[in-house]
């Protein structure tokens, strides 16, 4: 495949995101997850920009499913780990596998509390069309394992530049030597970038407030 073709079907898939984002209306292609947002649990608007920096790693739940216990112990133990590394878990409620997430959101953060879970509780959205969230719009197309949501308890790995790098499906152990490996390798690679950002920053600063002519160095009278 040439680089031209390659670079023509990247192009279809963001068009193809954006056109299902907008209700079929064309829109700037997304570039970044951090370009979009969503509403927390609690109903609170959240511009997912915030997050830049930091690794993400985004999930379906439901409270019904064969998967729930394994799940949410899952969830709990990567967060309990890595947060304070920079991972930041985002959950998203959805009833479209089996039913099993009916409740209501005030139902569901219930039960998340009965089952410790530290981690951020969004908004209960659909991952699938019809009335696909944006956000799984973009994750969905994303990477070399794209195509719809299957069951409860999908994961995809987010690095802090927006972008997907890991999908798990369903049944994936997440806390697997392996998982936990690529989890934290996505971690070094987010401190490296953070780094990186702020030299940039100093020096942008730096650059800025130096004098036309200012060597950095003053003569001593």
């Amino acid at each position: 495949m040439t680089v031209m073709t390659r670079s023509l079907l990247v192009g279809v898939v963001l068009c193809a995101v954006c056109v299902v984002a907008n209700g079929g209306e064309a829109a700037p292609a997304v570039r970044s997850i951090h370009e979009l947002h969503a509403r927390d649990i609690g109903g609170k608007d959240v511009a997912l920009s915030k997050y830049a920096g930091r690794v993400l790693l985004i999930a379906n739940v439901a409270s019904e499913c064969g998967y729930t216990d394994s799940g949410y112990d899952d969830l709990n133990a990567l967060h309990e780990r890595f947060h304070a590394s920079g991972l930041q878990i985002l959950a998203f409620p959805c009833n479209q596998f089996g039913a099993q997430e009916p409740g209501t959101n005030t139902q569901v953060l219930r039960f998340a509390h009965k089952k410790g879970a530290k981690f951020q509780l969004m908004d209960k959205i659909n991952v699938n069309p019809p009335d696909q969230h944006p956000v799984y719009a973009y994750l969905t197309a994303q990477g070399r394992d794209q195509g719809p949501v299957q069951w409860n308890f999908e994961y995809f790995l987010v690095d802090a530049e927006g972008h997907v790098i890991r999908r798990y499906r369903t049944g994936t152990p997440l806390t697997s030597e392996r998982a936990v490996e690529q989890i934290a390798a996505a971690l070094e690679d987010a401190r490296v970038y953070r780094a990186e950002r702020r030299k940039q920053q100093e020096q942008r600063l730096q650059h800025k407030w130096r004098r036309p002519g200012d060597t950095g160095h003053h003569q001593e009278l």
